[in-house]
């Protein structure tokens, strides 16, 4: 991680601001989870995808002397949400996290606009991770609702399960028009997301959170 982090600074101290872009931007976010562990002498293997949206902005520095090529630091707000099964029970998920991608960035002029590409790191920091359940007290005769925060150590069966922070590989390309711009990315979680506690239980537990995007940005 020390080694991504002293290479992203080294591109941006070799970056001049002789032509730099703003990319202020919004559109649809969402996230692929996928988790494995092992209950006794049985796997188990679960995905899941929570749909949502983005916003937030990207400075794309030009590199001197390099024509097209650049590094574009940012910072996304991202929130999904959605119902789906976990184990046997049917729930509602919702994640909201801060995306800092640190992208080297490639354009080329194609017909009245230019076409680009990115790749590089992207650092996730969760903001929170909650899952709302409904159960059926036999005492009260009622459904209850469960919550479980998912961030939060309490009881580690149940909560406190994931980190809050994962770094991604990203890529993507867009087409930029004058002011206008829309892009198309995708974002490969490379952490496993469960706790020590949870990866060193038997059966090699994993899980990992994967996100794509589609948006579009106005260019300053």
């Amino acid at each position: 991680m020390k080694k991504v982090l002293i290479i992203a600074a080294m591109l941006l101290a070799g970056a001049t601001a002789a032509f730099a872009q703003f990319h202020l931007g919004a559109g649809y976010y969402g996230e692929y989870s996928t988790a494995s562990w092992k209950d006794g002498d049985i796997k188990h293997r679960e995905s899941g995808i929570l749909n949502g949206f983005y916003l937030g902005g990207s400075y794309n520095i030009a590199f001197d002397g390099v024509e097209g090529l650049g590094i574009a630091p940012g910072a996304y707000f991202t929130f999904v949400g959605g119902h789906r099964w976990e184990g046997l029970e049917w729930g509602y998920n919702h994640r909201t996290a801060i995306d800092i991608p640190v992208h080297i960035t490639y354009s080329h002029d194609l017909g009245p606009g230019a076409i680009f590409g990115y790749a590089g790191p992207a650092f996730n920091v969760g903001l929170g991770y909650k899952r709302s359940v409904k159960w059926y007290n036999d005492e009260s005769g009622k459904y209850e609702k469960l919550t479980y925060n998912y961030y939060k150590i309490k009881h580690l069966e149940d909560e406190g399960v994931f980190h809050r922070f994962d770094c991604k590989l990203g890529l993507g390309v867009g087409y930029r028009w004058e002011h206008l711009a829309a892009d198309f990315g995708w974002d490969f979680g490379l952490i496993n997301q469960y706790r020590n506690e949870i990866r060193k239980a038997p059966g090699k537990n994993k899980a990992h959170i994967h996100s794509f995007h589609v948006g579009v940005a106005y260019v300053f």
